[in-house]
């Protein structure tokens, strides 16, 4: 079963339909894990924030990243989450990931806190957004919230866009988990409609195999 992180899956939702289908495609495909491109920003950003480690530290560790783009984005993204938390205790959470499956089981999103906050007497676990393109609105960030919201705390986690300063967190359970599976189920008929489309192609892929090599 294919698991979406929970910035793949914000990615996910965002794209228009074409590309949509396009990432549904590759996932479909022979995959080895990828390069997570925000995993040192993650640690980084959130360690400086959280005051674990100076700026002089956070300098140093930044320049340890040896591609450009990424140690750009790294840096932006201590900066920027530094100023959003303007002072606020954060709380570093590890082994916090939960997993669930989509309505029809035909793959799996994850959600990872980064940091955990308390926003007006609730401790809320927030994962981090810092991608320029696609943008995030609510509508993303609520449909994957949404397939985690417990019923008797539905603020207790958000997604924070590094690149707005907007927090996105759940204000009603029910209608976030309507909202998350509406938008899962679209995904899982475009997995079953791509899947269909591949293995429709791949007779035609093999004979040309066969006659090539003929």
């Amino acid at each position: 079963m294919t698991t979406f992180g929970t910035s793949a899956y914000l990615k996910l939702l965002a794209l228009n339909p074409q590309p949509r289908d396009t990432e549904i495609r590759k996932r479909l495909g022979a995959r080895k894990g990828g390069y997570d491109f925000h995993k040192a920003m993650r640690r980084v950003a959130t360690e400086y924030a959280s005051q674990a480690v100076d700026w002089h530290t956070t300098e140093a560790r930044l320049r340890a990243i040896s591609q450009a783009a990424e140690r750009q984005s790294a840096t932006s993204a201590a900066q920027a989450l530094m100023s959003w938390v303007n002072g606020r205790a954060i709380r570093l959470v590890q082994d916090a990931d939960q997993q669930v499956a989509s309505p029809n089981g035909i793959y799996s999103v994850k959600f990872s806190p980064d940091f955990e906050i308390d926003l007006g007497g609730t401790a809320t676990r927030i994962h981090i957004w810092n991608t320029i393109r696609p943008a995030i609105n609510l509508r993303e960030a609520i449909g994957t919230l949404g397939l985690f919201v417990p019923d008797d705390n539905p603020q207790s986690i958000g997604v924070l866009s590094l690149r707005t300063g907007e927090l996105f967190v759940p204000t009603n359970a029910e209608s976030s988990r309507d909202l998350a599976r509406m938008l899962s189920l679209d995904i899982e008929r475009r997995f079953d409609r791509v899947a269909a489309e591949e293995n429709a192609r791949r007779p035609e892929d093999r004979g040309s195999e066969r006659r090539t090599r003929l």
